[in-house]
């Protein structure tokens, strides 16, 4: 998943944060730090703690948008950044 911000065509890297089937996340009950979401029909979990910079040119293509699910994505940073 990638994270957008203002600034983003003057950096040369992106904010990635991975998604993978909940029973390969390896941690279950920390739904506030992991939420799962549905894309293509699958359900993914949002693996908030392998937060990364990556290359501007490695993410693939686009094939959803999390912005309805906006708050739940910011609440797992802040879980992530500040433990609350």
């Amino acid at each position: 998943m990638r994270m957008k911000y203002t600034l983003r065509e003057q950096v040369a890297t992106r904010v990635v944060v991975p998604l993978a089937a909940p029973e390969r996340s390896g941690v279950a009950g920390i739904d506030r730090l992991m939420p799962a979401f549905e894309i293509e029909g699958s359900t993914v979990t949002m693996i908030t703690p392998q937060l990364s910079g990556v290359p501007r040119a490695l993410p693939g293509p686009r094939v959803a948008s999390l912005a309805a699910r906006r708050r739940e994505i910011i609440a797992a940073l802040d879980v992530l950044i500040s433990g609350v």
